[in-house]
């Protein structure tokens, strides 16, 4: 009887023990849960939050709960997008090699570059205060807190294409630059073509390829924004559907570079579009143009960029760093996407102040810093100007089998605009030979942006090349802005190819109907006025 009283005593000490401990843990995961909860706003969206947490909370990894590890990437952080929507937004991931050796550094504590590329929108243009609501800045601020050591760079040019960015990413991107975003959907237009006569598809793989080829081997993530017309009200004549864009395209590049694909439009579309919901409408996301997003729009885009943080850590949790990823990570290349579509290694841009080093004379051109955006360049403003620039295309001869040289492709960056401008002959006066070209700097669409033009030059240590304005003019004014010269580190009998006349081939009733840029003081334009029409 006493040993059995023992028994009983013993197993209900044991019951308590246990109801005690499990009742601390319980307690425990309840608080770490609430601290790591996003301070969301919407009571549906906390509450899939916190669900999302207690299934991490169940989870352990070296003795570990998932959610304490992972808090860090949560807790810093004030989500404002459902987690459906950013499950939705973050379209490709793939194996992600890169970006979990980037990660992995930074959560080491280690020294993490970032680098930003794109158009005005991830300049910041757009947002209330450029520096603290745009996506980049609240990327930093966010990054700084979790890793330590980051510096972030954002490099992203006004008014430029992706063409423009493959050819002169050195000015805008550090060699040792560790992981970079790419934002290019709404500057790079849509497509009018098949996919194998795109020109803007062959020239984004070239800056994808040299991004990928940096030293560092750093991951590229699309960052792709909203094209033109998606945002507008459904009644508005320039409203689009949702597959009227070039984000597709650049998809097909996505996976087969393996590289990760956030979109804003995937998070963002059913919310706005058919749930109609207040926080997420188009004018609470967009701009009053309905193309660049206000800081509501930002804030979605840091969210996917935090979100794709988070992913990446939770699978190194589970899946450590391997020699897989070491092996992936120094592994070339694959072959271009689309045949003999090659990257230049290392092409020569001389902008701005650099530029003024090449001038050997000029006629009526002068150096100006122009708008609210200190655009700088050389301006002629009258028939006659011109400028001359000596630069050495000399690359070392050698024969393309036909016993002469190969060519060296040199492109004249220069604005183009819908007023004041005219044309200029671009030619090879001294040295060097090549077919002239005229430039016209003027469209009737409200956009401004650098185009580039393209000279195919022979070879010469000292090779002038001379832009002079022209008499005839189809805007009645003769502004020309040269904005910078490019020049291929190789003599490639292929280059033509690769660097076909990059704007000029463009079908421009197309292309720029889908752009657009503030510059400077100018009346709104139609994307700004649609209310009127």
């Amino acid at each position: 009887m006493i040993h059995d009283c023992l028994k009983l005593s013993f197993f209900l000490c044991f019951l308590f023990v246990t109801l005690i401990r499990h009742t601390f843990s319980a307690n425990l995961s309840n608080s770490l849960i609430n601290s790591s909860l996003p301070a969301v706003s919407n009571p549906n969206a906390r509450s899939a939050w916190q669900s999302y947490l207690h299934r991490l909370n169940r989870i352990q990894i070296r003795n570990q709960r998932a959610s304490s590890l992972l808090s860090p990437f949560i807790a810093q952080y004030e989500f404002k997008t459902p987690e459906v929507q950013l499950r939705r937004g973050l379209v490709y991931t793939g194996f992600n090699h890169r970006l979990r050796t980037a990660v992995k550094r930074g959560m080491e504590r280690k020294q993490l570059s970032i680098g930003v590329i794109g158009g005005s929108i991830s300049f910041g243009t757009g947002t209330s205060k450029v520096g603290e609501t745009d996506w980049v800045s609240i990327v930093e601020k966010w990054a700084v807190k979790v890793f330590g050591n980051v510096t972030v760079r954002n490099g992203c040019i006004p008014g430029t294409l992706s063409a423009y960015m493959a050819v002169c990413l050195d000015m805008s991107v550090d060699q040792d630059v560790d992981i970079v975003f790419s934002e290019y959907v709404l500057n790079d237009g849509k497509l009018g073509q098949g996919f194998d006569s795109s020109s803007r598809l062959k020239e984004h793989e070239r800056l994808v390829r040299r991004v990928l080829s940096l030293p560092h081997r750093p991951p590229l993530i699309f960052l792709q924004t909203c094209s033109h017309g998606l945002a507008f009200p459904e009644d508005h004549r320039d409203s689009s559907p949702f597959h009227d864009g070039i984000e597709e395209a650049y998809g097909i590049l996505s996976q087969y570079y393996d590289v990760q694909w956030l979109s804003l439009r995937t998070a963002s579309y059913r919310l706005a579009r058919f749930n109609k919901s207040p926080e997420f409408s188009w004018q609470n996301i967009m701009n009053a143009d309905f193309i660049h997003p206000a800081d509501f729009g930002h804030k979605i885009m840091a969210d996917l960029v935090v979100w794709l943080f988070h992913h990446t850590a939770t699978n190194l949790m589970l899946h450590p760093l391997t020699a897989t990823d070491t092996e992936l990570a120094a592994e070339e290349l694959p072959p271009p996407m689309f045949q003999g579509n090659l990257a230049p290694s290392a092409p020569m841009c001389m902008h701005f102040e650099a530029l003024q080093a090449l001038i050997v004379s000029a006629q009526g051109f002068e150096f100006v810093v122009e708008g609210p955006k200190k655009k700088k360049g050389f301006v002629g403003l009258v028939p006659g100007s011109n400028v001359t620039f000596k630069i050495n295309t000399d690359r070392g001869g050698g024969s393309d089998g036909s016993g002469k040289a190969p060519l060296v492709l040199v492109q004249i960056g220069h604005l183009k605009s819908y007023e004041h401008m005219g044309k200029a002959k671009a030619s090879c006066s001294s040295g060097c030979t090549c077919d002239p070209i005229v430039i016209d700097g003027h469209h009737s669409l409200q956009v401004s942006q650098t185009y580039l033009a393209s000279l195919m030059v022979s070879q010469h240590p000292e090779c002038y090349v001379t832009v002079e304005v022209l008499k005839h003019t189809s805007s009645g004014q003769h502004k020309v802005k040269i904005i910078g010269i490019m020049i291929s580190d190789t003599a490639n009998p292929e280059s033509k190819f690769c660097f076909q006349k990059l704007i000029d081939k463009y079908d421009l009733s197309t292309l720029l109907k889908h752009l657009t840029l503030f510059n400077g003081n100018r009346e709104p334009s139609i994307f700004e006025r649609w209310r009127e029409f």
